[in-house]
């Protein structure tokens, strides 16, 4: 969708106030609490002080650095967290993951190459007797 289109879609909808932003500092907490995650380890993986990460925990913005930080120490994609709170029209430029289409796919044939064995399986079984 293009800006201008963006535009006059807000402009109908009589509001061009986007919804408030995450607090990021919830975010963490939140997600600390639910993996049990200590500040102090956190602080050691990131090599700050225990309070820079309770100072993490009561921002309502972080520097995309600090959370760029702090996703790779806990092995956890905050940034994907946020993108899931956005709504799904909303554009994107990550591809598409085609994997399990191509998974599919690769099963669907194998089942096709099976299915054409036991056929053949039963023929010669029953040539037999």
């Amino acid at each position: 969708m293009t800006f201008t289109a963006v535009y006059f879609k807000m402009k109908k909808m009589k509001s061009n106030i986007p919804p408030p932003t995450p607090h990021m500092g919830n975010l963490l907490k939140t997600y600390f609490r639910a993996k049990h995650i200590r500040k102090a380890v956190l602080a050691r993986l990131l090599q700050r002080d225990k309070s820079s990460i309770s100072r993490y925990q009561k921002r309502k913005t972080l520097a995309i650095d600090i959370l760029w930080d702090i996703s790779h120490a806990l092995q956890h994609n905050f940034f994907s967290d946020i993108a899931a709170q956005l709504p799904a029209h909303f554009s994107s430029d990550i591809p598409a993951d085609t994997s399990k289409d191509e998974l599919i796919n690769t099963l669907q044939e194998e089942n096709k190459q099976l299915t054409t064995q036991v056929a053949t399986l039963k023929e010669v079984l029953q040539t037999k007797t």
